[in-house]
């Protein structure tokens, strides 16, 4: 068993087909900040080709309530751009994303037509690799990913979710689209049946389980 592209799209939401997720990494990293967001790339705060996150705090905090069409599409660009860099695509710094994700969303209509969980799919194995040598003590990548998979098929390693009703999971449907399958995880956890960041603990777990303990 392992991680499918099934799950990405069931547990983080995320398009499955489409177009696929590849440009040039080298850019003129100035003119795609300036065109983009509206602001030169820090040159005080660049690491090849990343810029802080934290940056993009800063340099958006809140839309002002009179923005325009290109000011509210310099703020999404934004927000996507956190999001891919502190979650699908984090590096091990988890403070950095690297600017030429800009090149996928100038057309924020087209950027919903990419393949963005195959590529968010491809990276995690990626991670996993480099995760599992012998000498790779931490890992990156689209961890949550794999945390909400492990609490899915393998129930044993999952906290409780307490005081959870049906339609705190699936919404009004009249009303809202219904959210990924993964949404269901931000209530309330109880761990006291699991011991957490034991990694003894979890390789007796998993060397115990039994088949029908895997969904």
């Amino acid at each position: 068993m392992t991680i499918t592209l099934q799950d990405v799209q069931i547990i983080l939401g995320l398009p499955v087909d489409g177009l696929p997720i590849t440009g040039r990494v080298e850019q003129d990293y100035d003119a795609l900040c300036l065109t983009q967001l509206g602001f030169p790339f820090p040159e005080n705060n660049k690491t090849g080709g990343r810029i802080q996150i934290r940056q993009l705090s800063r340099w958006f905090p809140n839309l002002p309530n009179n923005a325009g069409d290109v000011e509210v599409q310099r703020y999404a660009r934004a927000y996507i751009l956190q999001l891919l860099g502190g979650t699908l695509f984090a590096d091990k710094s988890n403070s950095l994303v690297h600017i030429t994700y800009l090149q996928f969303l100038e057309d924020l209509e087209a950027a919903g037509q990419y393949n963005w969980g195959s590529a968010t799919l491809a990276d995690l194995y990626r991670q996993l690799c480099f995760a599992a040598d012998i000498d790779g003590a931490e890992i990156a990548g689209p961890v949550i990913l794999l945390q909400l998979w492990a609490w899915d098929r393998l129930p044993f390693f999952a906290p409780i979710m307490e005081n959870v009703l049906r339609s705190d999971i699936i919404p009004n449907e009249d009303l809202f689209p219904p959210p990924p399958f993964g949404h269901r995880w931000r209530h309330v956890l109880k761990t006291t049946r699991t011991s957490m960041h034991v990694l003894t603990k979890y390789r007796e777990m998993i060397d115990m389980q039994t088949l029908d303990e895997v969904i």
